[in-house]
């Protein structure tokens, strides 16, 4: 359950899944599949405790309960996947810290967890650890999914006249798929409309001078990326160099904006929404006195479940104009 999919009207966060549940079915539930342990859940606190006002991410104590005691009953060499919609991550105050705190201390003698949620109509994968008040045997893995709406369906249209409505951080709309083998998992994100083994963007300058103060940056947005990935880069077949991991937004995204922001008419669809920064966004710098004519910039990326994938873009290096003296 979402929080467009409650009752508004109600002053009790008990009665707000009524209507979803009379149409789909209950909030919160549990099941097993293989050696995969299931557990969906409703996270949203409505009314906001703290002021009465909208709405909070967070769990009742008869939820805490729940899943406390569902627990009780499943072996600790299953994968235990939680499901809900909005994040617990740490960077934001959408998510009651005290029911952050209770959940990872319901969750954290069972050594094989993924948690899943949606809310944020971007894409990030979290890892959680002691500092983060997580106490298990390794990172607590969060994977906040994309959108198949992406940017709420905005941006430019395509050639079938759909907006591109690519997210805030550069990630293009689409879905994910999970796939289980026993009590392990890998995650791939399929973008809409294009082939499965896409992985990245690669943004480098159509063209760069090749000598003098050289301020351009080649950037690659690997949309299933986390602080844990070295994405490496070569040119022209040369030394594979590790990439620089930036807190910045992504530079496809901030042009198409800028796009809509000169034209001299309004432009058909809907303004995407303002940037913001990208957790899955690297950096690289050009070497000076590249010879001039055409250049391959490549980026080989290694993910978390051992998999390699790479892509190229080539660019031009010419001589810089001469500025004739007045």
């Amino acid at each position: 359950m979402g929080n467009h999919d409650m009752n508004f009207d109600v002053v009790l966060d008990s009665l707000s899944d009524e209507t979803f549940e009379k149409n789909f079915g209950p909030s919160s539930y549990a099941f097993n599949y293989g050696n995969v342990h299931f557990m969906v859940l409703d996270d949203i606190l409505y009314p906001d405790p703290r002021d009465g006002k909208s709405y909070w991410g967070g769990f009742r104590p008869s939820q805490l309960e729940f899943i406390k005691n569902d627990l009780k009953y499943v072996s600790k060499d299953k994968l235990v996947v939680l499901a809900y919609h909005i994040p617990i991550q740490f960077h934001n105050d959408e998510f009651s810290p005290t029911d952050r705190q209770k959940l990872f201390d319901i969750l954290k003698d069972f050594p094989h967890v993924l948690t899943m949620c949606a809310h944020t109509h971007l894409q990030r994968n979290d890892f959680y650890t002691e500092a983060d008040g997580w106490h298990g045997a390794k990172p607590l893995h969060e994977y906040n999914a994309g959108t198949t709406c992406g940017d709420w369906y905005s941006g430019e249209l395509d050639a079938q006249n759909i907006p591109k409505s690519v997210m805030r951080d550069g990630t293009p709309k689409g879905y994910a798929f999970v796939h289980f083998d026993n009590n392990q998992y890998i995650i791939d994100y399929k973008i809409a409309g294009q082939a499965k083994d896409k992985r990245m963007e690669i943004h480098v300058p159509k063209v760069i001078p090749n000598k003098g103060w050289i301020s351009y940056r080649a950037y690659v947005n690997y949309y299933m990326g986390s602080k844990n990935d070295l994405p490496h880069y070569r040119i022209d077949n040369g030394d594979w160099k590790i990439m620089t991991m930036v807190d910045d937004k992504d530079p496809a995204y901030v042009a198409s904006l800028v796009k809509w922001d000169y034209a001299d008419q309004l432009m058909a669809g809907r303004r995407s929404s303002n940037a913001v920064d990208c957790s899955h966004l690297w950096e690289a710098s050009f070497p000076r006195n590249m010879s001039v004519g055409t250049h391959t910039i490549e980026v080989r990326i290694t993910d978390r479940y051992g998999r390699t994938f790479s892509e190229s873009k080539t660019f031009s290096v010419q001589e810089p104009l001469k500025i004739e003296k007045p």
